[in-house]
């Protein structure tokens, strides 16, 4: 039936619209089934025809006005996606506000031998998630151990193997925060991972320990990403020592006194004889030894990792000296050696180095002496 339907629907379509009026008058009054369909048809029909008619009509009232009608759309589609445009940038300038670093304990060391080497991160807001890529040579450099995490972000996501790492020379560090966390997340600046290298060649150069910042991404808890700004490892492999310089006092030449040997005295004629005037030799004067001139000399070195420190400063004053007596300083070179001569005598001795811990010792200095400090992190 339905096919007979339309069948006729289409028929009467390609009748004249008089003819077609005559068709629905005459099924109405025919079949009351028919005629329901029918009727359907010809409202649907009449209201097509309507909107036909009026569009018709507005474009030949109109037609200038329908013209900039047209051209308007362009401009008015222009301006929705330049404010669409806007709306995405500014969401993006929000959520790239925060600020974090990326760095490691030191800018610079040495290997051999084996160090520890720890990644801290500095940042300005609560870290709930961090994609860290590490990138080094493996052909002189390598892991000694499994990449260690610290507890700061406690879901571990993805680490790389060591054997992996050590073959690629590329370490992925994915670490989350564990839902226990979420009372105490971590912020500000903390460790977030540790790194065991040495070195894997017998050549003497210079490499380094990079962060990939290209694949790099640290997610904030309101999962804005942070601008970041890392700082990588320099390493020297297999320094060649630099030899402490001897230097050998100028002896103090000590002024050899010539005794006056008093002349022969002449007799003088005279009516009654007077015996000679002899002046005595003077009694010669010996300058005093000055104090052996002894070396003071060491290495400071770091508690963590045994690596050198550069410029420490190592306060040297005599135990005996007042609050107004000065006193000498010496700094470290930048493989951590330090070397003075000072007379004999006992000494207080300060060693200080900004973000490391003072230390303070007492030394009889009477012979050559080698000191060395060991100076642990704030």
């Amino acid at each position: 039936m339905a096919s007979k339907l339309n069948r006729t629907i289409s028929e009467i379509y390609k009748k004249p619209e008089r003819e077609i009026e005559e068709f629905f008058e005459s099924s109405e009054k025919s079949d009351p089934l028919k005629t329901n369909n029918l009727s359907l048809v010809k409202s649907r029909t009449s209201i097509f025809k309507k909107a036909a008619t009026a569009i018709k009509e507005f474009g030949q009232e109109h037609s200038v006005d329908f013209k900039y009608l047209l051209l308007a759309i362009p401009i008015i589609a222009t301006f929705f996606i330049f404010k669409e445009v806007q709306r995405r940038q500014s969401i993006s300038t929000g959520a790239s506000a925060h600020q974090a670093s990326l760095n490691f304990q030191v800018d610079s060391s040495s290997l051999p031998p084996e160090s520890s080497f720890d990644v801290w991160v500095n940042s300005d807001s609560i870290i709930s998630f961090s994609d860290i890529q590490i990138t080094f040579d493996p052909n002189v450099v390598r892991l000694t151990s499994e990449v260690s995490p610290y507890s700061s972000l406690a879901r571990v996501i993805k680490v790389t193997p060591m054997s992996e790492a050590n073959t690629t020379g590329r370490i992925s560090i994915v670490l989350g925060l564990d839902p226990s966390q979420l009372s105490s997340p971590p912020s500000g600046a903390f460790r977030i991972a540790k790194l065991n290298l040495n070195t894997k060649t017998a050549n003497s150069l210079i490499t380094t320990v990079s962060f990939g910042n290209a694949n790099i991404q640290i997610v904030s808890n309101d999962q804005s990403v942070f601008d970041l700004t890392t700082t990588g490892l320099t390493l020297t492999l297999n320094p060649t020592p630099t030899p402490i310089p001897t230097i050998v006092p100028t002896p103090t030449t000590v002024p050899t006194t010539v005794p006056t040997v008093a002349p022969t005295p002449t007799p003088v004629p005279h009516p009654s004889p007077v015996a000679p005037t002899i002046t005595p030799a003077p009694t010669p004067v010996t300058s005093p030894t000055p104090s052996a001139n002894t070396l003071l000399s060491g290495i400071v070195t770091n508690t963590t990792n045994s690596a050198p420190l550069v410029d420490v400063s190592i306060k040297i004053q005599r135990s005996t000296a007042k609050w107004w007596q000065g006193s000498t300083i010496v700094k470290t070179d930048s493989y951590g050696h330090y070397a003075i001569y000072l007379p004999q005598d006992s000494y207080k001795i300060t060693v200080s180095k900004r973000g490391y811990r003072t230390i303070t010792q007492k030394l009889s200095l009477i012979s050559d002496t080698i000191l060395n400090f060991r100076m642990s992190p704030r």
